[in-house]
């Protein structure tokens, strides 16, 4: 018992014995000895103590009043998470995971802690059951891949924010996108919503795209990036890469061109928005074709400038002082930008808002 203490213990404490005394009314108490404190009762002692003691005994002391088929025996853990900081209770999982090994019992551990069901994702030789109930009647069913777990971790409201990380992370092409995207997040939630705190930007750098998968599956893991495996929220923005269309003929206007969506873009679009993801394919050709005529006249001091949806901006003669620079334009655009910038042009407006009301249901306030 003293070794499967110190066990479970490690890095937080370290008994060097375990010792029944009686007092001089007759009462028996356990005390455990540290060499730094000496004897204190199990009485006097936190109830994470307490709890794990009342397992060792369960393991180690039963049998030697008991006999018990073990390969028999369902041993059930009634959320052990009360009383057990993160560190410890993955160390008590542990243990009682080896000891099942070596005894053959079934083990049952009901929780509430996104520890526990981390713990329980990362075994192959464990399943989740998630119990619901919705006032009347329960349900319980096995949470299966990555949805069922995020079901879990929905239900019982655990976010990021609750460990100092953003509740969510949305995934940009580079950092031009993310001083547009902080703006018009900025402008269409009347700054409420706020970067570091709300959410978070990465970067994906354009064809290092092909390196990333919404959950990659167990074989893929060494190959592929998992977005949702570094936050169950996500938000991915990408261009749509549409072209200028062929010049119209017979007086009739082009036709809108296609989108020009690659092959990882579409695996990702899909995978994403399979798995509970806010998906953002610009309808203009990319992130820059956003800035309306209006706004780009005060960007450029020409109410004459004109970029077609479908052209690049940073390419256009009319933008010719930014020298190719898209951070620039990116600051320039960002000092400029009001909130009558964000409506009737594209369809900026609809996935801004969106967006905001994605952040919103992370952050638990929707």
């Amino acid at each position: 018992m003293l070794s499967d203490l110190n066990e479970i213990y490690r890095g937080d404490s370290l008994f060097t014995a375990i010792i029944c005394r009686e007092n001089i009314n007759g009462i028996w108490e356990i005390f455990l000895r540290e060499e730094s404190k000496g004897d204190i009762r199990l009485s006097e002692s936190g109830s994470s103590l307490k709890s794990v003691f009342i397992i060792l005994c369960t393991l180690r002391l039963m049998p030697k009043t008991e006999k018990i088929a073990w390969d028999k025996i369902i041993l059930s853990v009634e959320e052990p998470e009360n009383n057990l900081h993160p560190a410890l209770l993955r160390r008590l999982l542990n243990f009682l995971a080896e000891r099942r090994d070596e005894r053959g019992f079934s083990l049952i551990v009901a929780t509430h802690s996104p520890v526990g069901i981390d713990w329980s994702t990362k075994r192959s030789d464990s399943q989740i059951i998630h119990v619901k109930h919705d006032g009347v009647s329960a349900s319980a069913h096995v949470a299966i891949g990555y949805s069922g777990s995020r079901d879990i971790l929905d239900d019982l409201d655990i976010r990021a924010s609750d460990i100092l990380q953003a509740n969510g992370v949305i995934w940009v092409e580079g950092p031009s996108d993310r001083i547009y995207l902080n703006k018009w997040i900025e402008l269409s939630s009347n700054d409420t919503l706020k970067e570091g705190v709300h959410y978070s930007i990465m970067f994906y750098g354009g064809k290092l795209l092909s390196h990333l998968h919404a959950m990659a599956p167990p074989e893929e893991t060494s190959k592929l990036i998992a977005l949702l495996s570094l936050n169950r929220n996500a938000a991915l923005l990408m261009d749509s890469d549409r072209h200028l269309g062929k010049p119209a003929r017979d007086g009739k206007p082009a036709r809108k061109p296609r989108m020009n969506l690659n092959e990882t873009k579409t695996r990702l679009k899909d995978e994403l928005s399979t798995m509970g993801g806010y998906v953002w394919v610009t309808e203009g050709r990319e992130v820059e074709n956003y800035i309306s005529k209006s706004l780009m006249a005060r960007v450029t001091g020409n109410a004459a400038v004109e970029v077609d949806p479908y052209e690049s901006v940073i390419e256009s003669q009319s933008l010719a002082s930014f020298k190719g620079d898209k951070i620039a334009l990116a600051h320039r655009v960002a000092e400029h930008a009001q909130n009558e910038h964000l409506g009737g042009h594209l369809d900026l407006a609809t996935m801004l808002a969106g967006l905001c009301d994605a952040i919103a249901g992370w952050n638990g306030s929707r």
